[in-house]
């Protein structure tokens, strides 16, 4: 190509942050030995046509940036580096690239993207050799039938859960193997099944019926049974050894219709009332019956397996009251009737209080009518205590949150998202705009953007680009031919010598005489 440039790989090292001319039309790093992360300025070379970076020792995250190389039409090679996390749905919009798109032998994770359906005239497809998970979306799959090699079944975990390992695998329940396929757990009526209810099922999101009925399994319902969203048949529990309250989280399987039962078992405490919304859904609904300590704090209803208070009195306290009361009381002895001279060490136990209970971090102190009727109560979702002895729980700060009762701390919210007023979970900031002061989301200001959102402040166009709009900016285009422009710059480029205006907008008569007066003169 006549004019065009490549930049070719000469001696390992990080890859380079600065950009190269904008008529760059290739850039091979291939075969160099580089290591670090891709420079999310890479994004701004939109002249470029192919891009190799393959067999190095890069690692980290693919960045985002890189779908907004829209002239990429020929080869796009990030495999055999270290790369990590999930393919980021940006990279569907190098639809054009014809020849080669290959991310294999690297370490990606989570599902492959829908979007990435849309490289259909790539000659070379390869996801194969990688860490994915879940299973190949459809429209993935449809690719076989217009590309000739399209690899991503092979070393890799299709059909298997997001987030399951081989050490989840349980010999009580040997149908379970984290397959995607999995659509029930219904082990119920087993009198040898014992123990605990393993929590990776709730990492089983499709199923629809859930029944271990009937069973001898023990201690709590874990919380994350509340994933499984899609339960529709039943949810079968009742008739087991399972103690403790009932999950909030289970709240949130708002699609049952059949059955819920978690009768005859020994739990406690309150029904939730996410919990007990379901009720009006389902044909059987079964709770109460055989838990009769439902409504009544844990602790009272089974105090040898939960303590609201301590064990036993400080140690300090008998030893320090008896020695300073009989030094007051002599006095007034002569005049009891078998002129003892010693008060009666009956008068003075009643002064030893009965200490409040001492409540765990994630729990606040409420009082009662008397000490010995305070109780500890877990904080709801959203809020926290970081201290024991707390005297009430505290919202969660802005851009964390936790989705636990009973929580001790908060967890961060991912970059690009702001915690809900509630603190239960986070939410997008949208292309555009960036997360300011952890409290709201803005706009990308004139000069900057954000393909995705952005934490403290927008992406910099570089000099030779610019945003197209004043605010809220999504990508940075290069400048037409024959103009330019700064760094930063929103809408102005210099378009002929000695006359600056707005990008689009055409000189007035006077400009134009100048203008070309000044080139006559030159």
């Amino acid at each position: 190509m006549t004019g065009a440039r490549s930049l070719v790989a000469a001696e390992a090292a990080t890859l380079p942050t600065t950009l190269p001319t904008t008529d760059t039309t290739a850039i091979d790093y291939s075969y160099g030995g580089y290591n670090g992360t891709i420079p999310t300025e890479f994004g701004l070379l939109t002249a470029v046509q192919i891009l190799r970076l393959e067999t190095n020792e890069l690692s980290g995250a693919c960045p985002t940036e890189l779908g907004l190389m829209s002239a990429l039409t020929a080869n796009f090679k990030l495999n055999d580096n270290d790369f990590t996390g999930p393919l980021p749905t940006e990279l569907a919009q190098l639809s054009a690239v014809t020849n080669s798109f290959l991310l294999h032998k690297n370490s990606f994770t989570s599902s492959i993207p829908t979007e990435l359906g849309m490289l259909n005239v790539a000659t070379y497809f390869w996801l194969n050799n990688n860490e994915f998970c879940s299973d190949v979306p459809s429209q993935v799959e449809a690719l076989s039938s217009s590309i000739g090699g399209q690899y991503q079944d092979s070393s890799n975990d299709i059909g298997t859960v997001c987030g399951w390992t081989s050490s989840m695998v349980d010999s009580r329940f040997p149908t379970l193997n984290g397959w995607t396929s999995t659509t029930s757990i219904e082990y119920n009526n087993q009198q040898g099944l014992t123990g605990t209810i393993p929590s990776e099922f709730g990492l089983m999101t499709e199923v629809t019926a859930f029944d271990l009925g009937t069973t001898m399994l023990t201690v709590d319902v874990p919380s994350q049974l509340g994933r499984l969203t899609k339960i529709d048949v039943s949810f079968e529990l009742g008739q087991n050894l399972l103690t403790g309250s009932i999950p909030t989280e289970l709240g949130a399987m708002t699609q049952v219709t059949g059955s819920v039962s978690l009768a005859s078992n020994k739990l406690c405490a309150a029904v939730p009332t996410e919990v007990a919304a379901l009720s009006s859904a389902v044909t059987t609904w079964s709770l109460a019956t055989g838990n009769e300590h439902l409504g009544t704090v844990c602790c009272e209803a089974f105090p040898d397996d939960f303590t609201c208070a301590p064990t036993a009195l400080p140690t300090a306290l008998p030893t320090a009251l008896p020695t300073a009361l009989p030094t007051v009381l002599p006095t007034l002895a002569p005049t009891r009737p078998d002129n003892q001279t010693t008060p009666s060490p009956t008068a003075f136990p009643t002064a030893v209080p009965t200490p409040s209970p001492t409540c765990e971090p994630g729990q606040y102190l409420i009082k009662g009518e008397t000490i010995d009727q305070d109780q500890c109560i877990d904080c709801t979702i959203g809020r926290y205590a970081d201290k024991p002895r707390a005297k009430n729980c505290t919202d969660c700060p802005a851009r964390t949150y936790n989705t636990e009762v009973g929580s001790a701390s908060c967890q961060n919210c991912a970059p690009g998202k702001l915690g809900t007023d509630d603190r239960t979970s986070c939410v997008d900031c949208e292309a555009g705009q960036y997360v300011y002061n952890d409290v709201e989301c803005v706009d990308c200001e004139a000069g900057k953007f954000a393909s995705t959102p952005q934490d403290g402040a927008c992406l910099e166009c570089y000099a030779g680009f610019h945003t197209k709009k004043k605010a809220g900016a999504v990508t940075c285009s290069a400048c037409d031919a024959g103009t330019y422009s700064v760094a930063n710059s929103r809408n102005w480029c210099v378009c002929v010598r000695a006359c600056v205006h707005r990008c689009g907008v055409r000189n007035n008569t006077s400009q134009q005489r100048r203008a070309s007066r000044a080139d006559r003169i030159g």
